[in-house]
């Protein structure tokens, strides 16, 4: 069937932004960056967010019987020295099984900045 379905999340997840990007990898979606603007405080964002695990199965279940499901998020620190930039208007994809590459967006100018995250075990 062709419809929307409306899902709750839980509220300490990411703020809320624009210009960010969703990425489907290892049956999880990513999100990354994006910019942030709150009153008279506006920023460019490096985080990097998981929506839980086994999202394609939660979603699924709540088609068959339509249940309300939470979706959980939960804050990936990444490990090492090099960090991404702080990035919006950026273009995310997934490179093989287990990474995400990220290219381009605006810093304070127009960036072609290029790294590569391994989102694998």
């Amino acid at each position: 069937m062709r419809e929307w379905i409306r899902i709750s999340q839980q509220t300490d997840g990411p703020c809320r932004r624009y210009g960010h990007t969703l990425t489907s990898a290892l049956g999880s979606v990513y999100m990354f960056g994006g910019f942030m603007s709150e009153g008279l405080v506006a920023s460019r964002m490096n985080d990097l967010w998981e929506l839980n695990p086994g999202i394609y199965e939660l979603l699924e279940i709540n088609r068959i019987d339509n249940v309300s499901a939470s979706l959980k998020w939960k804050q990936i620190h990444p490990e090492g020295s090099v960090l991404p930039p702080k990035l919006y208007a950026h273009t995310t994809v997934a490179v093989g099984d287990d990474e995400l590459l990220i290219f381009g967006g605006i810093m304070s100018a127009p960036s072609s900045s290029i790294v590569l995250y391994d989102i694998g075990e």
